[in-house]
């Protein structure tokens, strides 16, 4: 899945939905005078699933400051946009086909025919970037998104929310355009196969997420880093580089923000690296809400 550096989850209109509500991945923290909440998002969300409960809504609404992975507002949107596409574009003379191999061109061209892209249109992107509009791609064709699902709804009922982002798009972007050539090239080759593996596990993932099925998710993500070592290397790559950045500045504000929402990426929240993880090392006491 691994879109690893870019979780943009941001601002829009509520959705009418008419299943019946439920908690998602939801937990209750406590600990060192601080009673918080974090809640699991992820790009694997459909405008058809249940919304959240009233109990979690009204938790959100009540808290006074919403802390995200990354912080992307509705009003800076172009902003942000113009920066992607100036850092993750081609100056002069060089061309992504003459940035990587013959057969990562074919095999992302391949792909790119499934939906319906054609390989001039990314003649002159860089490979990390081609990356993100591949998985994006993915995601949209099988009907998912972040932008789809109850999160986003959330989000856009507390627009006016206090919200701290913890990573700056600066950070992230730097870390990706910082790659060496061969580097950009594994990172195209992970997220080919990425797109690959969202295809075949789509459906459990998005089920074992609704259903709150922590175990399963974490089982799966480790799962793909043992099949595919491009996944941990990067991974592994990610880790190193943001969550020093990411653990000092959560810590920082869990202790002047003692009532606070969190929203991560469920995979940011797994694994021994992840958040729930380094939250209990910290001493905090984590009670998941079903």
């Amino acid at each position: 899945m691994l879109l690893l550096s870019l979780s943009l989850v941001g601002n829009g209109r509520p959705v009418k939905r008419e299943k019946a509500p439920g908690t998602g991945l939801f937990w209750k923290i406590q600990g060192k005078g601080i009673t918080a909440h974090l809640l699991a998002s992820s790009p694997l969300q459909k405008k058809t699933d249940p919304p959240l409960s009233e109990f979690v809504t009204k938790i959100f609404t009540d808290s006074p400051v919403l802390i995200l992975m990354m912080h992307l507002p509705e009003d800076e949107a172009k902003i942000n946009e113009a920066y992607i596409l100036q850092k993750g574009m081609y100056i002069g003379e060089k061309t992504l086909k003459a940035e990587i191999s013959a057969k990562t061109y074919l095999d992302m061209k391949l792909l790119m025919k499934e939906y319906g892209l054609e390989p001039f249109m990314f003649a002159k992107v860089k490979p990390w970037m081609a990356s993100i509009v591949l998985t994006l791609n993915e995601l949209k064709r099988l009907g998912y998104g972040y932008e789809e699902g109850p999160t986003y709804t959330l989000l856009a009922a507390g627009e006016k929310k206090n919200t701290i982002g913890l990573l700056q798009l600066s950070e992230s972007i730097e870390l990706l355009d910082l790659f060496s050539r061969e580097e950009s090239e594994r990172y195209l080759q992970m997220n080919i196969l990425a797109c690959r593996w969202i295809q075949k596990n789509h459906e459990q993932l998005h089920n074992a997420l609704i259903n709150g099925d922590l175990a399963y998710l974490e089982e799966t993500f480790e799962k793909q880093k043992k099949e595919q070592p491009l996944v941990r290397y990067f991974q592994n790559l990610f880790d190193a580089q943001h969550n020093r950045l990411i653990y000092s500045r959560l810590e920082k504000n869990l202790q002047v923000h003692h009532s606070c929402f969190m929203i991560f990426d469920v995979e940011a929240l797994t694994g021994e690296k992840g958040v729930l993880n380094w939250l209990k090392k910290q001493g905090y006491q984590l009670t998941q809400i079903h």
